[in-house]
């Protein structure tokens, strides 16, 4: 918007401006299954000096006093004499005459040229755009830039579910590796315990529990290829009972006495 230089100013200030924005864009939404469908209604375009106009509503009417209500609507009447009305009765007539499409002006704004062009171009920006055909594209760039805002925070939320998704995507793949590894370590410990004992059997050693430690056994846990062939849970098994551990696990080192060709040395 080009510079009004017909207010009053001094030479040397900066020529006052007037800004045309979308103050107001009605929506409707609706969720159906997946599809999110947003439907716009008309933009309310406002003009303003740079700060946005004071909405001139009921909340705003009932902050004022009974003779600026009354004030007000006298001007709305063409200097009609109201009769006496309760505050209450004051501010429906004034939401009525807003309905009606009257505009409404606050007093405080009267010594701001600005701010009064700006509420009466707002007010008649309907007509005006009738003489202005411009104007009235404006609508449909505002309806454009808020489908752009709609499209972006429905970006950005399935860009946050996705990445959310791939944490928890990772995060259950590690857990399924990790007991993968811990199946296929623990079938490997069981194997080479049978293989362990087997051995021994070879050496001669058949019995392998001397001490009855495992054949009482109240656990399953608790046996001699897992316990004695394997040190992987030798601390889950005599935690830390060396005597109980030598005492139990004395097939081991029978193997030698058992064999003609001597001790076996570990390769």
């Amino acid at each position: 918007v080009k510079p009004l230089t017909a207010l009053r100013g001094e030479a040397w200030e900066t020529a006052a401006r007037l800004m045309l924005e979308c103050s107001k864009l009605p929506y409707w939404q609706r969720v159906d299954g997946s599809v999110l469908e947003v439907r716009f209604g008309q933009a309310k375009l406002e003009l303003h000096p740079g700060k946005p106009l004071r909405e001139l509503n009921e909340e705003e009417f009932r902050t004022w006093s009974v003779g600026k209500l009354r004030k007000t609507l006298k001007l709305l009447k063409a200097h009609q004499e109201l009769p006496a009305l309760e505050k209450e009765d004051l501010v429906q007539a004034l939401l009525q005459a807003v309905q009606e499409g009257a505009l409404v002006e606050d007093e405080e704004e009267m010594g701001d040229p600005l701010v009064r062009f700006s509420r009466q171009f707002s007010h008649q920006l309907a007509n005006i755009s009738e003489a202005w055909p411009v104007l009235g594209r404006l609508g449909p760039i505002c309806n454009a830039r808020a489908a752009g805002m709609v499209l972006r925070m429905q970006l950005d939320q399935m860009s946050g579910m996705a990445e959310q998704q791939k944490v928890n995507i990772k995060a259950n793949a590690e857990a399924h590796q990790a007991a993968m590894i811990a199946e296929q370590t623990e079938g490997w410990r069981s194997t080479l315990g049978e293989v362990h004992q087997q051995f021994l059997r070879d050496m001669g050693v058949h019995d392998l529990d001397p001490a009855g430690c495992f054949t009482h056994a109240t656990s399953g846990e608790l046996t001699f290829a897992r316990c004695c062939s394997l040190g992987d849970h030798a601390y889950s098994c005599w935690r830390q009972d060396l005597e109980e551990e030598a005492r139990c696990c004395s097939a081991s080192s029978s193997s030698s006495s058992s064999s003609s060709s001597g001790p076996l040395e570990p390769r």
